[in-house]
C-alpha cells in the first residue's frame, strides 16, 4: 500500500480505537470530536477505497489498489473476462 494511503488510513484506526477506549472511559466530547475526524478522513480517502485483486487457480495473480468502486469493478470484469477463476474487490474500510 503506498505511503499516499496507508498513513491516513492507520491514523483512522488509531483515532477510532483511542475514540472507544475514552468513551469506554465515561468522556463524550473527544469520542464525538475523534469521529468527526475520521469523518473527514473517509471522505478524503473514498476515491481510492478499493483494491481489486484475481486469482487463477487459487494463485494471486493481479492486484490493483486504490480505485473507485465503480474502477475496481470494471477492474474485476476485465479479469474475468480474461480467464480469472476467482476475482474479489476488497474496501480498504472494512
Amino acid at each position: 500500500m503506498s505511503d499516499k494511503i496507508e498513513e491516513p488510513i492507520e491514523l483512522r484506526q488509531r483515532m477510532r480505537g483511542r475514540a472507544k477506549f475514552l468513551r469506554d472511559r465515561g468522556e463524550i466530547k473527544t469520542p464525538e470530536l475523534l469521529e468527526k475526524a475520521i469523518d473527514v478522513i473517509d471522505s478524503m480517502l473514498q476515491p481510492y477505497a478499493y483494491d481489486a485483486i484475481g486469482y487463477i487457480d487459487g494463485v494471486e495473480k493481479a492486484k490493483s489498489l486504490h480505485y473507485s468502486k465503480d474502477d475496481a469493478e470494471k477492474f474485476i470484469k476485465f479479469l474475468i473476462d480474461h480467464g480469472y477463476s476467482e476475482v474479489k474487490i476488497i474496501s480498504l474500510f472494512e
